[in-house]
């Protein structure tokens, strides 16, 4: 729950930001467009272009050790498994705490926040989301610590 309230807040701040560039007067804009809008010309026959929304993701996730307790914390927009296999292979922490799990690459890890955007909540705009969500875990982890 608090993971959803930090990343909330973040994208809230996005979401006003957006629309405050939204709502600014437009400098190089042509009388009577709207910022944004664009026409497109089609040729008789053709399908016109369809504008289709960009997805990003983002999952914050965790390594536990034989207790537990969380010892790593980190964020990804690949797919957690593949990110996991990555960690077995590049980190000796990461082993070491599987080893603890029954060495199976990702046996430590576990996903504690995913998120998907769209519109202004873009891949750099998740990232931030993702970056405050693990920044708040680790200040509780250390904590527990």
């Amino acid at each position: 729950a608090e993971d959803h309230k930090v990343a909330g807040k973040i994208v809230a701040d996005i979401q006003r930001d957006s629309k405050a560039l939204q709502n600014a007067p437009a400098s190089s804009s042509r009388p009577g467009t709207q910022q944004g809008t664009q026409l497109k010309r089609v040729e008789p026959g053709l399908p016109a272009p369809i504008s289709r929304p960009k997805i990003s993701f983002g999952a914050v996730y965790e390594h536990h050790d034989f207790a537990g307790k969380p010892r790593l914390v980190s964020s990804t927009a690949a797919m957690p498994e593949r990110q996991f296999q990555l960690d077995w292979q590049n980190d000796a922490t990461v082993r070491e705490l599987c080893a603890q799990h029954g060495n199976a690459p990702g046996s430590s890890g576990k996903l504690v926040w995913v998120g998907v955007g769209s519109g202004p909540v873009g891949d750099q705009e998740m990232s931030r989301v993702r970056q405050a969500v693990v920044d708040a875990r680790q200040g509780s982890c250390i904590a527990e610590w």
